[in-house]
């Protein structure tokens, strides 16, 4: 594997992981936002507010990206623009549709590494982003 900076490994994996988690989703005509929106709302109460939140660092060059995922979740049915949001019986079978597909992503995404390694990566990751958070803003 060709040695580059971290930078460079972050970019490709994002652009790898957006475009495999799209393909996986395109049959049922959906995006990883979608997916980002029906998880989050499947796992728990959120509201519009609060989703933006959550997927604030995934939304930086689109930010409207995650309201216009609800907007077409709530047109297809699968979503009731409540409060707080919630999955239709539609939306609980569509989530349950393309869930297996999304855990079949997250296995490739970590095959051959060791629990232990991904543990330490993504520490290792979250205090990079501490170290900057207060010189970046």
């Amino acid at each position: 594997m060709e040695r580059r900076p971290i930078g460079y490994w972050l970019k490709q994996l994002h652009l790898l992981i957006e475009s495999t988690f799209d393909r996986a989703l395109e049959a049922d005509d959906l995006t990883r936002r979608h997916w980002q929106v029906l998880n989050s709302v499947a796992n728990g109460s959120v509201s519009r507010t609060q989703l933006d939140t959550l997927l604030a660092p995934f939304l930086a060059d689109e930010p409207l990206a995650g309201q216009h995922a609800v907007d077409d979740l709530v047109v297809r049915g699968w979503i009731e623009d409540a409060r707080p949001l919630t999955l239709t019986a539609a939306g609980r079978a569509g989530f349950a549709s393309v869930s297996e597909r999304t855990r079949q992503v997250r296995r490739t995404i970590v095959a051959g590494i060791s629990d232990e390694d991904y543990g330490r990566t993504v520490d290792i990751l979250a205090q990079m982003a501490h170290n900057l958070e207060p010189i970046a803003s």
